[in-house]
């Protein structure tokens, strides 16, 4: 008896700090899951204050006639995209030195690899803004020495596929004659 009157403090305390323990941890669990509960909460709020609308289409509405011509003009067995970060073009450890980021081009065309095989540039020279979405003639250059194609086409209301297919042909292979 004398030896459970020696061990008895030694368990009251062990008891009291599991109890202790115990309790720490599951306060814890509680403040986080009230944070999440209240990050939650703020979250949806400010989901609900934002006003937003439906995009009207991915493609811009003058873009949409050229879209359209293209896969008229293009083979089927090419795919085209609207909208192509210049960026994704070059290998991944390069982007950054060449600064890249925001320059997008109007359409890229791949094969069905996703091997780019030309790139588009529409230009609407009748608005004078338009000058702010043209990539740079070096952005040109570069992509040019990739082995990639540049085409610039001017935006038209209507497009003759015949006059398309020229242009592209033209740009795709130098030794093109229109004779």
């Amino acid at each position: 008896m004398d030896n459970f009157q020696d061990v008895l403090p030694i368990i009251i305390v062990v008891v009291i700090a599991l109890a202790i323990l115990l309790y720490v941890i599951l306060l814890n669990k509680g403040i986080n899951r009230e944070v999440k509960d209240v990050e939650k909460n703020d979250l949806n709020e400010r989901r609900q204050s934002i006003k937003v609308s439906r995009v009207a289409g991915f493609i811009p509405i003058k873009f949409r006639a050229f879209y359209e011509a293209l896969k008229v003009a293009m083979p089927a067995n090419y795919i085209i995209l609207p909208n192509i970060a210049v960026e994704l073009l070059f290998q991944r450890n390069n982007r950054k030195e060449l600064k890249l980021e925001g320059q997008y081009v109007s359409f890229g065309i791949f094969t069905i690899t996703f091997t780019p095989v030309l790139v588009i540039q529409l230009n609407d020279y009748s608005v004078a803004a338009d000058t702010v979405f043209n990539i740079k003639d070096n952005i040109k250059d570069l992509i040019r020495n990739l082995g990639i194609p540049v085409m610039d086409y001017e935006i038209r209301d209507n497009y003759n596929i015949d006059d398309l297919r020229r242009a592209i042909a033209k740009v795709m292979n130098p030794l093109y004659s229109d004779k």
